[in-house]
């Protein structure tokens, strides 16, 4: 038996152990929090810990395997067996966010909505509501791309739902204001009352308030940013460095740790830049 066939022998067993924790993770997550979460921690920590554990020694593995592939397989070949190595650490890694989203929420013990200030709440018990103009806010608006949800909702949050001087009725029309495309369909059908507003706002939440899946696209973005092609094009390089500084923001927000996926992800980045042509003079 070679080499390399002797660890790809070795690898399949972690591999498989690794699918199991997969499993095990939608298992834990289908079931959700309530009686026993203490327990479901437990359980939680147990296998985000034996999944850190295969993603390291699996990329140990996959990293040997190339190296022995380079010497003797053609391109072909080693490009397929990067691909395949490559998506198992994407479900490794989707497994894990998944994980610290299920971890967080079992560790909420605060509201999920911000509190008021007590300048808010000097406001709610004034005399009634009035109808007032508001000022105009820069708010962007949101267009269903769920790795932007956050960032407009938050600053939605702030401007609008919390503004006590409005009535329902304005903010419904505010908050349709700033929706546009998928996400302004979403409450397409709702009328436009006072009473519609809290029911558009828990749509709008069910719909896109999905940190794992804006984690998931969060890295999607980075991954698939354009690459760059020629090292003088300074404007695509900028364009590019903005784009990995929003998705890693993004992902810091949600306090996902930048050690979980830049393993991963930094490579593929770097694979994306121009090699520089530029000529050295010899070192003497």
């Amino acid at each position: 038996m070679s080499e390399l066939e002797k660890l790809r022998k070795k690898r399949s067993p972690h591999r498989r152990s690794a699918t199991k924790s997969i499993t095990k993770v939608q298992e834990l997550r289908d079931a959700g929090d309530g009686e026993g979460n203490e327990d479901k921690r437990g359980q939680a920590e147990a296998i985000k810990t034996e999944l850190q554990e295969k993603l390291e020694l699996l990329k140990k593995l996959d990293d040997e395997i190339l190296e022995l592939m380079y010497e003797k397989e053609e391109n072909d070949v080693i490009d397929k067996e990067m691909q395949e190595a490559a998506d198992y650490k994407q479900r490794i890694l989707c497994s894990l966010f998944s994980l610290e989203g299920f971890l967080r929420k079992l560790s909420a013990n605060a509201p999920t909505e911000p509190r008021r200030s007590s300048l808010s709440e000097s406001l709610s018990s004034s005399a009634g509501r009035v109808r007032v103009k508001l000022p105009k806010l820069k708010i962007r608006k949101f267009s269903g791309r769920i790795h932007e949800w956050n960032e407009f909702w938050d600053a939605f949050y702030s401007a609008v739902h919390l503004n006590d001087d409005l009535l329902d009725v304005d903010k419904l029309k505010y908050q349709r204001g700033y929706l546009e495309d998928s996400a302004r369909s979403v409450i397409s059908g709702i009328p436009t009352t006072g009473a519609s507003y809290s029911i558009a706002v828990d749509i709008l939440k069910k719909r896109f308030d999905k940190p794992n899946v804006i984690q998931r696209e969060h890295i999607n973005q980075l991954i698939n940013l354009p690459p760059v092609f020629g090292e003088r094009n300074i404007s695509r390089l900028r364009q590019m460095l903005d784009q990995v500084e929003i998705h890693k923001r993004g992902l810091e927000v949600m306090e996902v740790d930048v050690s979980s996926y830049s393993s991963f992800v930094v490579p593929l980045l770097m694979d994306k830049l121009p090699e520089s042509k530029t000529e050295h003079d010899p070192v003497c």
